[in-house]
């Protein structure tokens, strides 16, 4: 899979990096344990699950 990501956003911590991945911002690299229950629950998707933040 190749993925073309332009521009770039810098976050001072990982609440504000969940709140922008949940408004649809793009992609997110967070740890499993903060978004786990939004990914049960449909608001967030994982990709590349061999790259999981434990």
């Amino acid at each position: 899979m190749n993925v073309r990501v332009t521009g770039q956003v810098t976050f001072n911590g990982v609440y504000p990096l969940l709140d922008a991945a949940l408004d649809g911002f793009g992609r997110s690299y967070i740890p499993h344990d903060l978004v786990a229950e939004h990914i049960e629950a449909g608001r967030l998707i994982q990709m590349l699950e061999a790259l999981r933040y434990r």
